[in-house]
């Protein structure tokens, strides 16, 4: 598995959009984006307006 990791994929029905985005992205990018999605999840619940924060954190998301 990518990265080493051990757990088996849950998403089976997106393994070739998953396997696709894994092999443009590094490591680092990757936990990017997660850290960029908690920081998303955190400032929804400190009531930010959620359509601006998906626009923002989408024009950061990979594209391709």
């Amino acid at each position: 598995m990518p990265a080493g990791a051990q757990t088996p994929l849950t998403n089976v029905d997106c393994t070739e959009g998953i396997e696709a985005l894994a092999a443009r992205l590094t490591l680092d990018e990757a936990h990017g984006l997660v850290a960029a999605a908690e920081e998303a999840i955190d400032q929804l619940e400190r009531n930010v307006n959620p359509r601006l924060l998906a626009e923002v954190l989408m024009l950061d998301w990979p594209h391709g």
